[in-house]
């Protein structure tokens, strides 16, 4: 169903259009469509569906921002697989940060490591959180260093 709300506004469904605060937005407006009985405004920010969610004021946000990590956890853990990623799964940005109280649930682990015959594989990367918000900056500025010295 989620993925019928979303093709009404979209032409193509990415994990890009899932994993991102739009992302966060679409969902959080899913469920409030799918619960006609709950009273909550139609449209919500992500940084105030997060919030809402950690502080458990809301319901719907609530629903939203779990849905959200599982979603994120399954794709981490995808993309992991994809790259063999051995050195470890690091997840960066805004939203990781905000959302952190559900991603080091148990709950978000076990989705990560939820990958049926692959599961020996992604039990050994490790999965990280980059607390910087400046990391794209600084690679790009550490590569650009290490390019004129060459």
């Amino acid at each position: 169903r989620l993925y019928q709300h979303l093709r009404e506004d979209l032409q193509h469904v990415s994990w890009e259009h899932l994993l991102s605060g739009a992302g966060l937005e679409r969902i959080y407006q899913f469920f409030v469509r799918e619960s006609p009985s709950v009273s909550a405004p139609c449209r919500r920010p992500a940084a105030e569906i997060t919030q809402a969610a950690t502080q458990n004021e809301c319901a719907l946000c609530v629903a939203a921002v779990n849905l959200f990590s599982e979603l994120l956890a399954a794709e981490a853990s995808n993309l992991g697989l994809k790259l063999l990623a051995t050195g470890g799964v690091f997840l960066a940005g805004n939203i990781s940060l905000k959302m952190l109280p559900f991603i080091q649930r148990s709950e978000f682990i076990s989705r990560f490591r939820q990958k049926g015959r692959m599961s020996h594989l992604v039990d050994s990367m490790p999965l990280s959180i980059i607390r910087n918000q400046q990391c794209a900056l600084l690679g790009a500025a550490c590569y650009a260093q290490r390019a004129s010295a060459a």
